[in-house]
């Protein structure tokens, strides 16, 4: 540790690894909440290479559609974001970071395909985007 305390001298953040499926849910003003999409990754660290080429599930979880309203309400996001979780095998919904600039980037992007579940296309999904900072 203190190592690495003297490359990074203004501190460093050490978290818990939490086991579990990666979850996230996106939010777009204008749009709303959109239904939490689970990735499919097989366990490997999900790198670039991996976001590429990884598969989503848009998934039905009330519990994981209620914990993502309320980060967003306390956060106070704006425009829009994702809010991402970890389901651990057990079920519970672990909070783990609040992504304010997701990527729009890739076919398969899990606000797109969360997103085409309340009827919008990525092109409409972006015009709210963009309709937020006019």
């Amino acid at each position: 540790m203190a190592e690495t305390l003297a490359r990074y001298p203004d501190g460093v953040l050490v978290e818990d690894y939490v086991a579990g499926d990666d979850v996230a849910v996106g939010w777009v003003a204008g749009v709303g909440l959109l239904a939490p999409v689970r990735y499919i990754h097989g366990g490997v660290v999900f790198d670039e290479v991996h976001k590429r080429a990884h598969r989503i599930e848009v998934v039905d979880d009330h519990r994981i559609h209620d914990a993502a309203a309320r980060a967003f309400a306390a956060l106070g996001v704006t425009g829009y974001g994702r809010a991402d979780f970890r389901v651990t095998p057990g079920g519970e919904v672990v909070f783990l970071e609040m992504n304010p600039l997701p990527s729009l980037a890739y076919e398969h992007n899990e606000l797109y395909a969360a997103a085409a579940r309340v009827g919008k296309t990525p092109d409409q999904l972006v015009a709210a985007i963009v309709a937020t900072v006019e």
